[in-house]
């Protein structure tokens, strides 16, 4: 737990971050911290099939809406209230994409397994911030989260092709969101690092049968929001990033479901300590090279600063050191090569090799929900 003495000496700038994170943690303090920028039935009856190829045409669906188990009511004890959304959805759809050529969605949950600093239900700052910055800022819907990190996905089913990036903040999610494009930030939301080209990134794929089958991107930088304005931002950079096992129910609203069964309408229907409020539907893996994260700057309470790397070594009690600066970063040996073991191979965008680990894995499987993309 975080205490306020954390926020003693810090300067304005450290202090406004703390403040941010503590918002986006629901804490008194908080972490603070592209080429192309990503910013890409009942529930239990979600099923994972592989993906099919071919051009986005067709409707379909293995998916579906879900619905009670064994004949039961049809809705959960904990169904959305009619003031959450003017769309009736399993997932809390706030748009409805039946009947359209082109529909959106947003990432609502990303349930991080890899890399260990960011998985979800760890007992640290960092997966924390991830998880309430993706959640859902709707409390009508009894989602009462950050929502700062907008993970947002279009596709053409006519066309074949798609697009993938990340929105800003939003005040109010029903009035949807607009892909971040044509803008150039520093890797660093101080000003440092490189300049970066803000788009979404294109790609082509198929939508038969409910199964989304999209193809991979190459350079995917993800800037994790730290405040409703925008302005203070964590880089996380992603390579080879895919999607798969992606299931769209039958209307096209939901990627997963919203789990109404299974949380308590005596707790208000918020997840308590290890239930998740999404049941996933689809799965993201990538990877984050180890030199790349070196040379991104997280900022900490108390003054302190490390790299991307640093606290991906720092996870797993791998080796890092300090700098002159006062800056973590991963150590390195007499060759100046990293030390910190990874886990994946960025040659083969495999597993790691006797050769080859250079790499940190990034996977989380993923709810998304319909939404109105305005650009």
């Amino acid at each position: 737990m975080c205490t306020r003495p954390w926020t003693r000496g810090l300067s304005i700038r450290s202090l406004f971050i703390v403040k941010a994170m503590a918002k986006v943690l629901g804490l008194a303090v908080g972490l603070a911290a592209c080429n192309q920028v990503l910013g890409i039935g009942d529930a239990p009856r979600f099923t994972f099939e592989e993906p099919s190829t071919g051009g986005f045409g067709g409707a379909g669906g293995s998916g579906g809406d879900g619905g009670a188990p064994g004949g039961e009511d049809p809705r959960g004890p904990c169904a959305q209230p009619p003031e959450c959304s003017p769309v009736d959805s399993r997932c809390v759809a706030l748009t409805d994409n039946a009947n359209r050529t082109t529909m959106g969605w947003r990432i609502m949950q990303a349930n991080v397994t890899r890399p260990r600093t960011f998985e979800t239900g760890a007992a640290n700052l960092e997966s924390v911030l991830l998880d309430n910055a993706v959640l859902p800022n709707l409390p009508d819907c009894r989602l009462n989260h950050a929502g700062f990190l907008n993970i947002i996905v279009e596709v053409d089913i006519v066309n074949g092709t798609g697009r993938a990036g990340v929105a800003r903040p939003v005040p109010d999610p029903r009035n949807g969101y607009a892909f971040i494009q044509d803008e150039v930030l520093p890797a660093n939301s101080d000003g440092s690092g490189q300049l970066l080209n803000i788009n979404p990134v294109n790609f082509t794929g198929s939508l038969e049968a409910g199964i989304l089958d999209a193809s991979s991107f190459d350079s995917v930088f993800l800037p994790v929001f730290l405040d409703q304005e925008g302005a203070n931002y964590v880089m996380l950079p992603l390579r080879g990033v895919r999607f798969f096992d992606v299931n769209v129910s039958d209307d096209f609203n939901c990627i997963g479901a919203y789990d109404e069964f299974n949380l308590d309408p005596n707790f208000n229907c918020e997840a308590r300590e290890n239930q998740r409020p999404f049941i996933p539907g689809g799965q993201v893996q990538a990877y984050i090279l180890l030199e790349e994260a070196d040379d991104y700057v997280l900022e900490f309470p108390g003054g302190v600063d490390e790299t991307l790397c640093a606290t991906l070594a720092r996870g797993i009690g791998g080796p890092f050191t300090e700098n002159n600066m006062g800056t973590r970063r991963c150590k390195r040996d007499g060759n100046g090569m990293i030390e910190l073991p990874g886990d994946w191979c960025a040659a083969t965008n495999g597993p790691q090799t006797s050769d080859c680990r250079d790499a940190m894995e990034f996977r989380f499987s993923f709810a998304a929900s319909a939404v109105e993309i305005l650009n």
